[in-house]
């Protein structure tokens, strides 16, 4: 019999990942945020690294708090991937006391860069506001 391989990664390390990400989100931490993304990330099947970092810029510029929340994560281990899909609600505070909430889905691929796990594919499926 065949040994078993290893798995491409554990599920705690995946949930620390997704800890570790939604808390540079919430310091608004650019540089630290993207580190968590591929240099070959892509963003709703079109967004690539530099647009991605620019949008996430403007967005940690124009608010001055959030609060970034993941709702039952699942995730699909595969060979060399990991797909994730939670829901999410992200509440953006102005500086002038203004909020602004965004909810919907969320799902990445996650690969490994060296001991690294890191953002492939990011698709966001918002909620439809009424």
């Amino acid at each position: 019999i065949p040994p078993m391989p290893h798995p491409f990664v554990e599920e705690n390390e995946v949930r620390e990942f997704l800890a570790k990400y939604a808390d540079r989100y919430k310091q608004r931490d650019i540089g630290g945020f993207l580190s968590f993304f591929s240099p070959l990330a892509i963003q709703n099947q079109k967004d690539r690294i530099e647009k991605i970092r620019e949008m996430y810029s403007k967005q940690f510029e124009r608010y001055e708090s959030f609060d970034y929340q993941l709702k039952d994560p699942k995730m699909k281990i595969l060979e060399n991937s990991v797909k994730v899909r939670a829901s999410y609600v992200i509440e953006q505070f102005s500086k002038k006391g203004e909020t602004k909430q965004l909810r919907g889905d969320i799902e990445w691929e996650l690969v490994r860069e060296g001991k690294e796990l890191k953002v492939l594919t990011i698709e966001y499926k918002p909620e439809k506001t009424k």
